[in-house]
């Protein structure tokens, strides 16, 4: 609300979840190519959504991008890099550039 731009958020509690569920497919859709074809978990809740997915997170970035195959829009990963730059989370956040003033 302070900056006028309509959202959802989505919470996600394990990106390494996501990404095993994502090759777990993969794998059963090479392995079975005449039954149905399965979807990814995260694919299947994205489809149909409009907008760009922004990935924030306290974690370095390549950690969020794992999904990035399986993510049907346009994807931007903001991450923290390095935690020895700052001296709390708020000025870690603020220095990635991943704080509510940047996403």
């Amino acid at each position: 609300a302070d900056f006028g731009v309509e959202a959802d958020i989505w919470s996600c509690p394990s990106f390494n979840l996501l990404h095993r569920d994502a090759i777990e497919t993969e794998r059963f859709n090479r392995l079975h190519p005449l039954e149905a074809e399965k979807v990814p978990f995260v694919t299947s809740q994205l489809q149909g959504h409009d907008g760009p997915v922004i990935a924030a997170t306290d974690y370095i970035r390549s950690y969020a991008d794992r999904i990035r195959a399986y993510i049907p829009n346009d994807y931007h990963v903001l991450g923290t890099d390095g935690f020895g730059r700052s001296d709390s989370r708020a000025n870690l956040r603020r220095f990635f550039e991943v704080d509510r003033y940047n996403v």
